[in-house]
Order: C-alpha cells, then structure tokens, then sequence
C-alpha cells in the first residue's frame, strides 16, 4: 500500500517513519526483543525495520501503532518532535505461563535449535504436516516443536533432521551462522509481494543467475 502524507507534515522537517517508531518503542520501554514477541519477527528485523532509511508501508506502521498503544496522532506528534502521551496500555506480550505441575508444554520457549529446525524443514518444501508423518509423530508435535513447547534432545533432533533429508552437518552450520535467514526470509517475501509484475519477472530472472 501506498504510503500516504499526513496534511500536518507537508512542508514540515520531521523525522522518518521507522525513526518515530523506534522512539514510540523507548517511550513504553520496550526492548527490542520484546518488540519481536509483539510483532511475531525476530529482533533483527525490528531492527531493520527501526532503521531511518527504511521505507515502512502503511500496514507496518499500523501493526506498530497498534502492537505498542499508540494512535496516528502520536506518530505525528513525535515526528514533529512534539510531546507525546504516554498511555497505560496493556501489551499483549507472549507469556509463559507456568503449570503448578510445571510441564514443559505450558512453557513457550524458541531456542536457536529450533529456528535451525524450522529453517531446514521450510528448505525441505515440507508442511508442518506432511513433516509430522515423515517423522512418525502425530500431528500436533511439530507444531509444538516449532513453537518452542517440546524439550528438544539430541535424539530427538537426529531423528527429524534425518526425516527432512538432511545431515547433522546441516543442521549444525545453521547453528553457528551469525545470519537471521528466517527473518531475511520473511523479509523478503514481504517485499517481493509488493512489487509490479514488471519488476517481478526482473527479480526472478535474476535468482535464475544465482
């Protein structure tokens, strides 16, 4: 969508869309992270989207708005370096909730071994569901798995990654890379939806190269 001018900032210095959002963010003392349990991304794409060269749509800027409490009149306040209300707002922050029995699937807890996971299952071309059968689990465990509610053992991790079609060594060099592919990944997605069929079929051609 089309990113639209507010009347008010028209002819005005202001500061960037992705600039006021990471200053919205500070208001409510939100850390990044917690910013990325808000919005269901990683922290580094909140960082890249926090960045003040970067171009947010209108439905961006909305999800922020609306994940952190704030109006479109709090936008333009900050952006226009004026004073902004700080409301008590209730975050919907993903919680973990504890089990007076403290069984493992009440805890939510996405570790690295899991994104490694969810990465080679997603370069498989697999469905959460078809990877259930081709592990031999039943259909709600990989969806558990990946939402970070099953202890992941060794054994357990041979065995899907042996499943995908994959070896330990795969596995373990998305463990030691510095690089957030899911969210580059995702990131990319998002913009290669918006572009016009023109500058599509140019992207594609491209990738052919690779």
């Amino acid at each position: 969508m089309k990113q639209q001018i507010d009347p008010q900032l028209q002819q005005k210095e202001y500061i960037s869309d992705a600039t006021a959002i990471s200053k919205l963010r500070k208001l409510k003392q939100i850390t990044q992270a917690e910013a990325g349990l808000l919005l269901n991304c990683s922290i580094s794409t909140i960082k890249r989207r926090e960045h003040k060269d970067c171009n947010l749509t209108v439905d961006e800027i909305d999800n922020f708005l609306k994940a952190y409490g704030y109006t479109r009149s709090d936008l333009i306040n900050i952006k226009l370096s004026r004073p902004v209300t700080v409301r008590n707002h209730k975050l919907q922050k993903t919680k973990i909730i504890e089990h007076k029995s403290l069984r493992r699937s009440y805890k939510k807890i996405i570790t690295k071994e899991v994104l490694a996971l969810i990465e080679l299952r997603k370069r498989a071309g697999t469905s959460i569901k078809d990877a259930c059968e081709k592990c031999n689990y039943n259909r709600s465990t990989i969806g558990a798995i990946e939402n970070g509610r099953i202890t992941l053992t060794e054994k357990r991790i041979k065995h899907i990654v042996a499943s995908y079609g994959f070896r330990m060594k795969d596995f373990n060099s998305i463990l030691k890379s510095d690089l957030d592919r899911l969210g580059i990944i995702d990131e990319c997605f998002q913009k290669l939806r918006r572009l016009t069929d023109e500058k599509l079929s140019i992207v594609v051609n491209l990738l052919k190269t690779i």
